[in-house]
């Protein structure tokens, strides 16, 4: 896989691992920063990862 095949993803698990909050193959940019998170793989149920990273209100973008 292409790191533009999965961008975010790729992003927040090599030069933003840094800042990333990761949570059962779902990683997301601190809210502070972006509204972006990505999914490992696209075929994986990812709704715990995703209630885990996510608060009321706020509204992300994803890639998968």
């Amino acid at each position: 896989m292409h790191a533009l095949d999965n961008p975010f993803w790729s992003s927040l698990r090599t030069r933003h691992a840094d800042i990333a909050r990761l949570a059962d193959g779902v990683a997301r940019y601190p809210v502070e920063y972006a509204p972006f998170l990505g999914v490992a793989d696209g075929g994986a149920d990812a709704r715990d990862g995703l209630e885990s990273l996510s608060s009321r209100g706020n509204r992300c973008t994803c890639s998968a």
